[in-house]
């Protein structure tokens, strides 16, 4: 039996392992389990705004940039809907959507209780910029805003879900 070896030009080897190589062809789903520890809260006219560092486990780091109008005139469960931006750089953006509720609390005379709001619902991610921009994915999200007769204090959010991009 005869073997025939072949022999490969450093071009086209080179051209191969490039082809071959690990990078992934399709999207990478990443897990999210994280959140965001301290995010200032802002209240400017009508309009809450969140503005922070967050990190999302396996899903990685981001500046989330958030506003929504309020209005509590009212005790009891408060319907919340958001658009939001998950920066990584300039050229790296990320863009969701929150749907969800607050509960603003009552204290025992029927006023409303200023020291916690809780929020709940689900962050879904849908495209953006750069490495994002056939990003989806979601996430349930609680936490919730501290508030005081003098105004907000930062938001907490725990996030767990998951994003491919």
């Amino acid at each position: 039996m005869r073997k025939t070896y072949v022999v490969l030009g450093a071009t086209l080897a080179t051209a191969l392992a490039v082809a071959c190589s690990s990078t992934p062809l399709g999207p990478v789903l990443y897990i999210i389990d994280g959140g965001c520890p301290s995010l200032p809260v802002d209240l400017v006219a009508d309009n809450v705004t969140l503005n922070g560092s967050c990190n999302l486990g396996q899903a990685g780091a981001y500046t989330l940039s958030a506003s929504l109008p309020i209005t509590i005139g009212a005790c009891g469960p408060a319907p919340v809907t958001i658009s939001a931006t998950w920066t990584q750089s300039s050229t790296e953006v990320l863009y969701s959507t929150f749907s969800g509720a607050a509960f603003v609390g009552c204290n025992g005379a029927g006023n409303i209780d200023v020291n916690n709001i809780p929020l709940s619902g689900i962050f879904t991610f849908d495209g953006g910029i750069g490495q994002f921009a056939d990003a989806t994915g979601s996430a349930v999200t609680d936490g919730g805003v501290a508030v005081s007769q003098t105004g907000f204090g930062p938001a907490v959010l725990t996030m767990a879900g998951s994003l491919s991009y």
